[in-house]
């Protein structure tokens, strides 16, 4: 920084030929990540100790990726028979031990469709299960039926790029892409957030969603790896207020996968992938989709393969198929 302080007022600058401003570009890279100007470091969590937990052989398949719901409900912060505790997970993605990966997603659904859309889910391939929100462009055509049965209420920003940061070996990226309430569930409810990396959110008087981030890099260059992840907990007294103020449901979808090197006979790899998919009732509790009604597996299974592949389309179909 001195010796370019030096050159400044007295040698051009020059920088590559598509640099619009080749000092600001420059200059970009030097500051801090964080737009309040505080050290990623500050906002990178510890590791929590229960994301290191190792799956015994009973609680999965021969390659440990649990298949038990008991198993993938202590993921998230319920018991294992599946009962509500303080806190629950509605978003995420970590890496746990034997390199196995775990998502995390949830959206809010009016109590009617609930069902349909955690049956929209399910009926999808195990690797292709997810729930559209604005960050996969699943709820961007407003018009669609996605788009008019699902609200989306959380997010994680998406620009993790780091600058002067990069050099610090106690930061992780993850601490610019911490989970959170969209802004517009945000205000809805009143919700402000406590620090700069926005670790948590409270009403008046308590904290209801509490944002963890963690991660670590290891090696330089092109050889460098980070292992990362994060969580968003949402207080369970919170969400069945809000529940029964929307008159919905909660649909959850946990997925745990596992990549697994050069299983297949061309020499390329696959994933082993299991998931829960369940629906958070703020007068019956949590229920488990564990059957699928003969109508709507039909209504998928007629579909084209191509249509099959797609949320929207399943979604129709099933509810077509379901509606009395």
């Amino acid at each position: 920084m001195l010796t370019v302080g030096e050159y400044l007022p007295t040698t051009p600058i020059a920088g590559y030929s598509w640099d619009e401003n080749p000092w600001q570009e420059w200059l970009s890279g030097q500051v801090l990540s964080s737009p309040a100007g505080l050290w990623l470091a500050d906002g990178t969590d510890q590791f929590p100790s229960d994301v290191r937990r190792t799956l015994k052989p009973t609680d999965g398949s021969n390659d440990g990726v649990p298949k038990s719901p008991g198993v993938f409900a202590e993921l998230v912060g319920l018991s294992p028979r599946l009962v509500l505790k303080d806190n629950l997970v509605v978003d995420g993605f970590w890496r746990g031990q034997d390199a196995i990966d775990i998502s995390v997603q949830s959206v809010i659904v009016g109590k009617s469709e609930a069902m349909n859309v955690a049956l929209t889910v399910a009926l999808a391939e195990p690797y292709d299960r997810y729930l559209p929100d604005g960050g996969n462009h699943g709820l961007l055509n407003k018009e669609s039926l996605s788009a008019r049965l699902i609200r989306s209420w959380t997010t994680c920003p998406h620009d993790s790029s780091l600058q002067l940061d990069r050099h610090d070996p106690y930061s992780a990226s993850t601490a610019l892409r911490r989970p959170g309430p969209v802004q517009e569930f945000a205000e809805r409810f009143g919700l402000t957030f406590d620090d700069p990396f926005h670790r948590a959110w409270s009403i008046p008087g308590t904290n209801v969603l509490t944002a963890e981030a963690w991660g670590s890099r290891r090696g330089t260059g092109k050889y460098e790896t980070e292992h990362q992840g994060s969580r968003l907990f949402c207080r369970t007294d919170f969400l069945k207020e809000v529940l029964v103020a929307e008159k919905s449901q909660l649909v959850l979808l946990v997925k745990a996968q596992k990549y697994l090197e050069k299983k297949e006979m061309d020499g390329s790899g696959t994933f082993r992938t299991e998931t829960l998919t369940a629906l958070l009732c703020p007068q019956q509790g949590f229920r488990v989709i564990r059957r699928i009604p003969g109508a709507a597996r039909a209504a998928v299974a007629a579909l084209l393969k191509h249509d099959r592949s797609f949320f929207e389309s399943r979604l129709v179909a099933i509810g077509k198929a379901l509606t009395p």
